[in-house]
């Protein structure tokens, strides 16, 4: 598969794999101090909507991915109800446990 990905200039896995982990150590390393000093903030509903909106188009792209597809819809369920009910949110942890 990694020859084909070459064949039409994209990524190999092992390029992939090798950018998102060397991200990921520069992104500990900056952000080590300053984690412990930052307040955990919930994201607004409005940015809930878009983030969602986001994965949502990003897997209708990829091809055979109906059940990601309708685990992003049941997850937008989720977020819609917690903001029309007004209640305070449900911790998501708990919505993955329920599935």
């Amino acid at each position: 598969m990694d020859d084909d990905a070459n064949a039409y200039g994209e990524l190999t896995d092992e390029e992939i794999i090798q950018s998102v982990t060397t991200k990921q150590i520069q992104s500990c390393k900056q952000d080590d101090e300053d984690d412990d000093d930052q307040p955990i903030t919930i994201p607004s509903y409005s940015e809930m909507a878009e983030c969602i909106k986001k994965m949502k188009l990003f897997v209708a792209s990829v091809e055979g991915a109906k059940h990601m597809y309708e685990n992003v819809s049941a997850f937008e369920s989720f977020v819609t109800n917690q903001h029309r009910s007004k209640q305070k949110q449900t911790d998501i942890t708990s919505y993955f446990l329920q599935k």
